[in-house]
């Protein structure tokens, strides 16, 4: 079973709630999947990366978590975007000049690991990044 609940505006976030018994959902290390949009103008010049959101991970039940590991899976090709990381906080940045109309359709991945770099949980993340013709 699921459940979606919008967080804020352009963001939609799906949570895992397993029923019990259902051993398919409680071995998915997968527990939310989020879809935010972000609508940017266009950047001709980019003299550093400039952050687009932070993702955080909240340890909530595990409590062990050693650490974080976020990763673009899909979606960059023209490589103009990175995630940076620190402990649990990870960064979506702009890092190459982007001129609209453009739109990329980000896939990320964040793991928490524990110990052995076991998963421990899972999140993905869908960002839809419309990029306007127009400077600001």
């Amino acid at each position: 079973m699921h459940f979606n609940s919008q967080v804020g505006d352009g963001t939609v976030v799906c949570r895992k709630r397993c029923e019990p018994g259902d051993r398919t959902c409680l071995t998915n290390n997968t527990h939310t999947i989020l879809y935010s949009f972000y609508a940017l103008p266009s950047v001709p010049a980019l003299s550093q990366p400039m952050p687009l959101t932070t993702l955080r991970f909240v340890s909530g039940r595990t409590g062990q978590t050693v650490r974080t590991d976020y990763r673009i899976l899909s979606g960059n090709t023209r490589n103009c975007f990175d995630v940076r990381k620190r402990n649990t906080l990870g960064w979506l940045r702009l890092v190459q000049p982007v001129i609209g109309p453009n739109r990329f359709m980000l896939l990320l991945q964040m793991d928490a690991l524990g110990t052995q770099n076991r998963i421990i949980t899972r999140h993905l993340a869908y960002v839809d990044i419309d990029v306007s013709v127009y400077t600001y």
